[in-house]
């Protein structure tokens, strides 16, 4: 009988917010059950903030011993700071001993630093003859 083997369990992308897309991350599958094929197909489920994740492969085959690679895209943009979540579910067909693998996916969305400008100048003004009573800074030691 099939067995499929998927070398991790979840993914975690994390960017600030209006960042570009953080990088992908890969997920080999493998059928290590001697003289079997297996007949795989792979899907997102979004459980949170829309179709942010996508897959490079939707399905392939696996021969005995033979590896794939299914790349996840996490595409923040448009989404405000928070966290979203979704999953992979990989299916690896009716007679595999363990055919639906869900691997959880979560994209962090961090909030954008705020600018701050700061200026460092003042400006004043003086005529010769202002007294102390004068609207403005006062002027000292003026001759």
């Amino acid at each position: 009988m099939p067995f499929l083997s998927v070398n991790k369990t979840g993914f975690l992308f994390a960017k600030i917010e209006g960042a570009a897309a953080p990088a992908d991350q890969g997920v080999t599958l493998s059928n290590f059950s001697p003289s079997t094929m297996l007949e795989w197909t792979a899907s997102v489920q979004n459980v949170s903030g829309g179709s942010w994740l996508s897959l490079s492969s939707s399905g392939g085959t696996l021969a005995f011993a033979s590896l794939s690679t299914i790349f996840v895209h996490a595409d923040p943009m448009g989404l405000a700071a928070r966290a979203y979540r979704a999953r992979v579910v990989v299916d690896a067909g009716a007679g595999t001993a363990n055919r639906f693998q869900t691997l959880g996916a979560t994209l962090l969305v961090g909030q954008a630093a705020p600018e701050l400008a700061v200026t460092t100048s003042i400006t004043a003004s003086a005529y010769v003859g202002d007294t102390a009573d004068s609207p403005g800074l006062p002027v000292i030691g003026l001759a």
